[in-house]
């Protein structure tokens, strides 16, 4: 982020206009708690580290250079060929439901829009949470997911056990629990979202064997 903050600083024209795509990683672990964008953040990981620093620095660059700034912090984003298909080829286990995370998601077509939508801005700094409107458990998405699909369902074990088993890198998407609240987003972007929920995405791929083909023949090549 740095160098491309330079290079602009350097260029003959500054944009006015600058959209960065986060992440909802910045708030860290909610507990499963509601979140708008006045709540602090909280990274855990590098990776929302790194993002959280990016944010930080565009914010300053557009103070300096009076440009408009506008942070869409995105949780998972899926689309046909950005399902977790990996998760049900390896057998990782997720999250008894009692103790289970909630996650959040947006369509990668519908934060394409928002991109869109965010251009239409003018002035100031305005940071949005990118998501739909259903927050949902992991376990909950998996299972919904795996029986559009026809696949069968990873183990589902208390946390801590799930913590021992699985990598440090998918530990992380699910040790953090929180919902968040798009409130400003659908008030303020005016966007009608393609899919409000991934259960409606899910519900629109069951009609659709020739779509649910193609994702399982990218699931035969995973495993």
């Amino acid at each position: 982020m740095r160098k491309l903050l330079y290079a602009l600083a350097k260029a003959d024209s500054i944009p006015q206009q600058l959209i960065y795509i986060s992440t909802s990683g910045v708030y860290g672990d909610a507990g499963g708690g509601l979140l708008d964008e006045a709540a602090a953040i909280r990274p855990r990981n590098e990776r929302a580290q790194r993002r959280a620093d990016a944010e930080a620095q565009l914010r300053r660059f557009a103070c300096r250079r009076r440009c408009s700034l506008t942070i869409l912090r995105a949780p998972g984003i899926y689309a046909d060929e950005r399902l977790p298909l990996s998760r049900f080829a390896s057998g990782a286990p997720l999250i008894i439901d009692a103790e289970d995370s909630w996650s959040n998601h947006i369509h990668a077509d519908d934060l394409a829009q928002l991109c869109v939508a965010a251009l239409r801005r003018r002035r100031g700094i305005r940071v949005y949470n990118a998501c739909d409107d259903r927050p949902m458990p992991v376990g909950r998405w998996y299972a919904a997911l795996g029986e559009t699909l026809g696949l069968p369902m990873p183990p589902r074990l208390p946390r801590a056990e799930v913590k021992a088993r699985v990598a440090p890198s998918q530990w992380s998407f699910l040790a953090e629990s929180r919902r968040l609240d798009n409130s400003r987003m659908r008030r303020e972007l005016d966007v009608r979202l393609r899919w409000p929920s991934v259960l409606d995405y899910l519900a629109a791929l069951r009609r659709d064997e020739g779509r649910r083909s193609a994702i399982l023949a990218s699931y035969a090549e995973i495993r």
